[in-house]
Parts: structure tokens; sequence; C-alpha cells
């Protein structure tokens, strides 16, 4: 009986320490679950947020696809409207020259217009001449007559057969000189038709002359509108490559937290978690953690080191301007021979000549620039325009004839380094020496 009596102390202790166990060890199981539910959750919005970037990333694709096709279509358009106000100036000097040659056959019309008016009073003159040699003739015969108005004898045969011979001297100079006025007035006549004729042709280059101008400006227009289109064009696609490279880093930190779902485990503790509890009530509430708080720790996964990193390992852009260029072809260029920076209303230009060609890069919106070297003009030398034109579908080949010049035009981005825009230029450069 003593026994019994000593040992029912002991087992209330057991007892007790068990009950105390079991309700820690459900307190854990209940804490834990609503971590698990909390962790689910925010799985899952995670995952409606990844979706939701995915479609962004897929609809900002679609809209740098559509900039890039703008961007070529207004490079083409641009070209045209080079080519277009080649022609205009072209067509203009071509209408000036006119207008010259219309000047100098007008002055030349007008002299001669003159000359056939003064030939004119000269044959008037020469009529009246002939009119009072004929009437002093007249004169001469009434001399002849006698008293009675009678002829007289050898005398008046002698006058009579002088006469005749002046009268057919006078009537084919008359007729001579009635052709001769004839043909004076049918010239001047001719003459004055062309005048009126090289008249209508002069206001009618006047209209055209207008019209060109009318359509120079409006290519200025045009021009103008394109270089905003493009500025504008430029500044969405860095605001889209920006926001490209936020929702890639925001895509990656939502990919994350996906790799450590596999680290959470799916239901109770361990049988390793109950022999690792200690004996003693007051020890196990110390090692016992803090889970029955409200609020539930949300793991980061080092997301802040990580940004830490891509914020250092982010390049600071710096744009193309004309001086970088300039210094970087200066130290690298190993055939650099001479620059030149020079100012204008499209924007600064560098003019370099590398291995006996030169090249000009106009720092404009698009920018643009130019390889040339002189060559002489040949059939075989339109055939090789041909092919590269062919081969290089984004430069154009041409020959400049008053220059005697070989060019090679293309476009590049002012975003690009040093090193990528002449390894894309040496590429075009290599072209001159094909044969």
């Amino acid at each position: 009986m003593t026994n019994e009596t000593n040992q029912d102390p002991l087992y209330r202790n057991l007892n007790e320490i068990y009950q105390e166990r079991e309700k820690l060890f459900q307190q854990r199981e209940q804490d834990y679950l609503k971590q698990k539910n909390a962790l689910n959750k925010l799985l899952e919005s995670m995952k409606q947020e990844k979706e939701t970037l995915n479609q962004k990333e897929q609809e900002l694709k679609q809209q740098q696809e559509s900039l890039y096709k703008d961007e070529q279509n207004q490079q083409i358009r641009y070209q045209q409207l080079c080519e277009e106000r080649k022609q205009l100036e072209h067509d203009k000097a071509e209408l000036n020259k006119k207008e010259q040659e219309f000047e100098a056959a007008k002055d030349s019309m007008e002299v001669r217009y003159q000359v056939q008016i003064e030939k004119a009073k000269n044959m008037e003159i020469q009529a009246k001449q002939i009119k009072e040699s004929f009437e002093h003739k007249l004169d001469m015969l009434g001399l002849i007559l006698d008293a009675d108005g009678k002829p007289g004898g050898e005398a008046t045969q002698f006058f009579e057969s002088l006469l005749s011979g002046m009268n057919k001297g006078n009537e084919e100079d008359l007729q001579s000189l009635e052709k001769e006025k004839k043909t004076y007035e049918n010239e001047n006549r001719y003459l004055k038709e062309e005048l009126e004729e090289l008249n209508k042709k002069k206001k009618q280059l006047e209209e055209e002359k207008k019209q060109v101008e009318e359509e120079n400006n409006q290519l200025q227009s045009e021009k103008k509108q394109l270089s905003e289109d493009v500025k504008r064009m430029e500044a969405e696609k860095n605001r889209l490559l920006a926001l490209v490279s936020s929702i890639s880093q925001k895509k990656k930190e939502v990919e994350e937290p996906e790799r450590e779902e596999e680290d959470v485990p799916n239901s109770g503790t361990s049988k390793e978690e109950e022999e690792d509890v200690p004996n003693s009530g007051t020890q196990e509430e110390k090692n016992v953690p803090n889970f029955g708080t409200e609020e539930t720790y949300i793991p980061t996964f080092g997301r802040k080191q990580e940004q830490r990193e891509l914020q250092r390992e982010k390049p600071v852009f710096e744009e193309l301007t004309a001086s970088i260029l300039n210094r970087y072809l200066a130290r690298n260029e190993p055939k650099y021979i001479s620059s030149e920076i020079r100012h204008s209303e499209d924007g600064e230009q560098l003019h370099v000549n590398i291995n006996n060609l030169d090249y000009v890069f106009l720092f404009s919106q698009p920018a643009a620039f130019d390889i040339s070297a002189p060559k002489k003009k040949s059939r075989a030398l339109d055939k090789l325009l041909v092919r590269l034109n062919t081969q290089h579908p984004g430069v154009k080949f041409y020959y400049d004839e008053q220059e005697h010049r070989v060019y090679a035009s293309g476009y590049f981005s002012n975003t690009m380094s040093p090193e990528r825009l002449m390894e894309k230029v040496h590429e075009v450069s290599d072209c001159f020496r094909q044969k």
C-alpha cells in the first residue's frame, strides 16, 4: 500500500508533463498550418502576378516589333524624301537654266524684230526715192513736147527709148522690193508668234517654279515632322526597354520563391522533432519558436541582395556623340589619318579619313553615315554598285557624276557603342575593295 501511494505523485507529474507536451504539439501544428496557408496564398498571388507580367511582356514585345517596323518605314520614307528633294533641286536647276535660255532667246528675238523694223523703214525710203525719180522723169518728158503738145522728132525717140529702159528697170526693182517686203512681213509675223509662244512658256515655267517651291516647302515640313516622329519613337523605345528590363527583374524575383516551394513540408511534424523534445516543461517552453503571433514571417529569399547586385551590374547609358566617336577613333583605329568636327542645322558632323577613305558621321535624328572614295565611271563599276545594293539592302551605293566619287550611305542609332558602330561601318567600307 505504501508503494502505491508513493508512486501516485510521480504518475501525476508524468501525466501533467505529457498533457502539456500534447498541448504544445497541437499549438505548433496549428501555427504551422497557418503559416502554410499564408505561404500558399502568397504563392498563388505571385503566380497570378507572374502571369500578368508575362502578358505585359508579350504586349511590350508586340509594341516593340510594331515600333521597329514603324522605324524602318520612317527610314524608308526619309530616304524617299531625300531622293525627292534631290530631284526637286535638279528640276529647279533645270528650270533656272531654261529660264536663262528663254531670256537669251527673247533678247535675240527683240533684236531681230528691231532689225526687221529698220529694214522696213529703209524699204519705205527706197520706195520714196524711186517715186521721186519717176516723177522727175515725167517732168523731163514734159520738156520734150512742143508748144502744141506734140512730141518732137529724134529727141522724142531718144527719150522714149531711154524712158522705156528705165521703166523696165524700175518695175523690176519694185517687184523685188515688194517680194522682200512680203518676206519681211512674214518673218516679222513669225517672230511675233514665236515671241508670244516664248511668253507662254515663260508663264508656264514660272508656274512650275512656284509648284516646285511649294513641293519643296511641303517636303521640308514632312522632313521636320518625320524627325519629330523619329525622336518620339526613340523615346518610346527607350521607355519600353526600361520597362522590359524591370519586368524581367520582377520575373526573376517571382521565379525564386517557386524554387523554395519544394523546401516547405506538406503535413505535421516529423518523428525527429518529437524525439528532440526535452523532458522538462520549462526547457520546452524555451525551445518552442514563436509561431502563435498574429504577424506571419514571409521570407525575402535574398531579393534585396540580388537587386543591389543588378543595380551594380547595370551599365550606365551614354549617348554616342561626335566627340566620343572621335576620341575612340584616335585611340583605336590603326589607319586613322585625320578628323574634323563640323556643326550644321541637322546636327554635328564628324569628317574622318581612314585608310584613304572619307567618312562622314551625321549625328541627327536619325543618325547617318557616308563613305566615299574617288573612282572612274565604267560598266564594271555600274554592275558592282547594282550587286552591292542587292547584297546590302540597308545601305545605298551610288556614283556621283559631278564629283566623280562612289558613295555608300546608311543609318545607325546613337545608342550604339563606338565598337559596334565601327564594326558595322567597316563591313560597308570593305565593299570598296571589291571589283
